[in-house]
């Protein structure tokens, strides 16, 4: 009787060692899914960035060195009645 209840024992603690390292399987795991698809998504969203960065270049600058500039005129007062 006392060699059934040592066995029963033995099972109960192996079992219980056994979830454990199911667990610790499982973490490990997911830790290395999750990580790959944080990678992923960093890099995606930095050649996202990169490529607005680029699109958003309006490339060289234009001068208006040939165009006259537009003087200020005066102007006559507005009429009481529009005012």
């Amino acid at each position: 009787m006392t060699g059934l209840a040592t066995l029963v024992a033995f099972v109960h603690c192996l079992e219980a060692t056994a979830q454990d390292d199911a667990l610790e399987l499982l973490e490990a795991l997911l830790r290395e899914l999750f990580g790959n698809a944080i990678k992923a998504d960093r890099k995606a969203r930095l050649r996202t960035l990169k490529d607005l960065d680029q699109g958003g270049d309006p490339g060289p600058r234009v001068s208006n060195a040939g165009i006259p500039a537009c003087p200020i005129q005066d102007r006559a007062p507005l009429p009481a009645s529009v005012a």
